[in-house]
């Protein structure tokens, strides 16, 4: 709050709104070249198909298991 009422910083944002950006498009396009971020974005979908097939191999696991959640031996359950 204090930095934001500060009139230097008031100056730099009156600066900055008047410079002129490229169009949001543009800079996407641009980024989406670099290397680096394609390997980065391809990594992160890959392992989040990773993750949500594990979790999709779990819960068909405990599909084949005979759950009561009141039984008094609960460990014999969980043996496939």
């Amino acid at each position: 709050m204090l930095i934001s009422t500060h009139p230097e910083s008031r100056e730099m944002e009156v600066n900055l709104s008047k410079l002129e950006r490229p169009p949001q498009g543009q800079v996407f396009l641009a980024l989406f070249n670099l290397l680096p971020l394609r390997i980065t974005l391809l990594m992160g979908i890959c392992i989040f198909l990773y993750n949500h097939g594990l979790s999709i191999g779990c819960i068909r696991s405990y599909k084949q298991v005979d759950w009561e959640p009141n039984a008094p031996d609960i460990e014999h359950q969980f043996q496939l």
